[in-house]
């Protein structure tokens, strides 16, 4: 796996001048997920039992997440996958009321989905958790890895309202005091939770005094480009390892022997085409009717004969209706992105040159943009339903008189669901 450098942000603790209550830091790393206005961020090494996730979590402003539907169930079990994580732990427990599962503010289930014969309520197996050996998106009772019976995992999730923090009953690293209540999430309260109220006017000499206007809270970083921002992963190509594989499960197969190898590499390995070489995807695959962004490196070095296809999605042999690509125009010389018998070239793009290509679709603008180097290069105004592709290549035509690519490509992805770029951007030199 490519290493990802992390940063942290430290948000600025903001006080609460009227109660004297000081809400807690809340220390969210740049490129946590985000969902409906949450942040979200899976950690790992840090704790021995779910309680001490529970108290880290806090510590950090958060709190052990909490799933409300199958929308957010989705987008986080989507999420730590594309973290490379399996057996994760989140907010939910039996643990002090044998089968009754209660959130970790204390809020009773009403959205749930465990996976078929659970909760089995096998040893110790007191906390709701994500578990690799069941069926995607479902859940299961583990614990935390004391006993082993759901493996070894101790990684869990952590939850965050805001930039300030979910948690305003303790400082980071203190103990709950007494009479604590786990931090209540808005809209989600247990028994005996009633709503918060607004904090009322203080009156000063019989004058009524709003609070004061809190802190101005700094917004963290642009998140990293592998936060998807409520995308979809369809393909993710990133060479680095002996065999070609693609994180979103898609399957592919090599023909004429594409090499994989450092060269012309954006980070580990790439993909290296020459001698016919090329790649094909094996099964189909859906995006289109919304957003999508599809994006790569590309080192294009030579090409032979005409319309050399660095990449194209298809049904249709020999056919470009409802087919979406990226190619050298053997003819002109130049780069072109089509849809559909429609294109628009690209002259930003050369020839011996690593560069980075992203085609942004704007479902609601109706515009195909791509984009070269963080760069807009050309606009193609559009319509691309949503659609089943039933073939991928690159390297490689689906016509068979057309020529065949010789170079290289790194970091090959297709996000849909999502315009991760609607302008010039830095691109990224691995996700």
């Amino acid at each position: 796996m490519k290493n990802r450098k992390r940063t942290f942000f430290l948000a600025a603790a903001v006080l609460t001048a009227i109660s004297g209550t000081a809400l807690a830091d809340a220390v969210i790393p740049a490129d946590a997920h985000r969902y409906n206005g949450h942040f979200y961020y899976v950690f790992d090494g840090v704790a021995n039992t779910w309680e001490e996730a529970e108290r880290y979590c806090e510590s950090r402003g958060g709190y052990l997440a909490i799933i409300n539907d199958a929308a957010e169930n989705q987008s986080l079990y989507d999420y730590i996958k594309r973290m490379g994580k399996k057996d994760v732990y989140f907010g939910l427990t039996e643990a002090g009321h044998p089968n009754v599962w209660r959130w970790v503010d204390g809020a009773p289930l009403t959205y749930q989905n465990w996976n078929t014969g659970e909760p089995n309520h096998g040893p110790g197996e007191h906390y709701g958790m994500y578990y690799t050996a069941h069926q995607a998106y479902t859940w299961n009772d583990g614990d935390f890895g004391l006993q082993g019976s759901t493996g070894s995992s101790k990684a869990f999730l952590c939850e965050w309202d805001s930039l300030r923090g979910s948690n305003p009953h303790h400082k980071p690293g203190a103990h709950k005091p007494p009479g604590h209540r786990p931090p209540v999430r808005p809209g989600h309260h247990g028994p005996g939770y009633p709503p918060a109220q607004p904090t009322p006017p203080v009156a000063v000499n019989h004058v009524p005094v709003s609070p004061p206007a809190a802190k101005p809270v700094p917004v963290p970083p642009q998140a990293a480009p592998m936060n998807l921002q409520g995308g979809k992963l369809v393909c993710y190509l990133r060479f680095n390892d002996s065999a070609i594989k693609d994180d979103a499960g898609n399957s592919w197969g090599g023909y004429s022997n594409p090499q994989l190898d450092t060269f012309g590499a954006k980070a580990g390995k790439a993909l290296n085409l020459k001698d016919k070489a090329y790649i094909q995807l094996n099964k189909a695959v859906t995006f289109g009717g919304q957003d999508f962004t599809v994006d790569f490196w590309l080192n294009m070095s030579s090409y032979s004969g005409s319309y050399a296809r660095a990449f194209v999605f298809y049904n249709t042999q020999n056919s470009n209706t409802n087919a979406l690509l990226f190619y050298r125009v053997g003819s002109s010389g130049t780069f072109a992105t089509m849809w559909n018998n429609a294109s628009v070239n690209n002259s930003a793009v050369k020839l011996d040159h690593l560069q980075h290509i992203a085609l942004v679709y704007r479902h609601d603008l109706g515009v195909l943009t791509t984009y070269v180097d963080g760069k807009k290069s050309s606009e193609l105004k559009c319509t691309i339903p949503r659609t089943q592709f039933n073939q991928g290549l690159l390297g490689k035509s689906n016509y068979t008189s057309d020529g065949l690519m010789v170079g290289t490509m790194d970091e090959f992805r297709v996000i849909d669901g999502a315009a991760l770029w609607k302008a010039d951007f830095v691109p990224p030199t691995a996700y």
